[in-house]
């Protein structure tokens, strides 16, 4: 009597279980259709503008609106009409892009009384640009004009210290400027002024060489 007691109340388990699998997948399923339709942008550099482009032809639409613009640090619940170019182009600029990271910018429109959602996201990082493959031309670079110098310098080959401390200079500047892809802190500016550093000495070491060889 008791197996036959536990083999139901196990049936029981098991079918709410299987109850509860039903209904997650069942929301899964619907959360991607219910949610507002996003669209990504190219990448900004820090600082610059970003253009927020719709389009709704006239007959369905009455306005575009910014509800509300998600930035790396905070929200702003907004409500603000984007400017009509034509009977069907809206158009919205952005230009609080002092923050690296990810932004988002929901736009609302009413086609047939019912507003319907678009959320815009783009990447503001220092240099505009972002992603694996500019990853690793960055560090290839870095390396690059590293090894140039580091090989010059310990070889006593004047020319080749001069070139590489050139670059060393150069990459240093460019990094206090734009960073590193999306990277500019102070681990990146220490990098930085390390590089200028360098350069400097190994551009003074090869120069004292030379100027002995005279």
């Amino acid at each position: 009597m008791e197996s036959v007691l536990n083999h139901k109340n196990y049936n029981i388990v098991m079918k709410r279980v299987s109850n509860y699998l039903i209904l997650f997948l069942i929301v899964m399923m619907v959360a991607p259709i219910a949610s507002s339709e996003v669209q990504s942008l190219e990448d900004v550099k820090q600082g610059n503008c970003m253009n927020i482009t719709q389009t709704c032809p006239s007959t369905q639409c009455t306005k575009v609106r910014i509800t509300q613009v998600k930035t790396p640090v905070t929200i702003y619940v907004i409500d603000d009409d984007m400017s009509q170019t034509t009977d069907e182009n809206y158009y919205w600029e952005f230009c609080n892009t002092t923050d690296l990271g990810e932004y988002v910018i929901t736009t609302c429109d009413d086609p047939s009384d019912d507003d319907v959602c678009v959320d815009y996201n783009f990447e503001v990082t220092p240099s505009g640009n972002s992603g694996g493959s500019n990853t690793a031309f960055y560090i290839f670079i870095i390396v690059l004009v590293y090894a140039i110098a580091l090989l010059g310098f310990f070889s006593k080959n004047e020319i080749v210290t001069l070139f590489g401390a050139l670059a060393m200079i150069i990459l240093g500047v460019y990094m206090i400027r734009t960073g590193v892809i999306i990277y500019r802190d102070y681990l990146t500016n220490l990098i930085s002024y390390i590089s200028i550093g360098m350069g400097f000495y190994f551009a003074f070491e090869a120069a004292a060489s030379m100027w002995q060889d005279l």
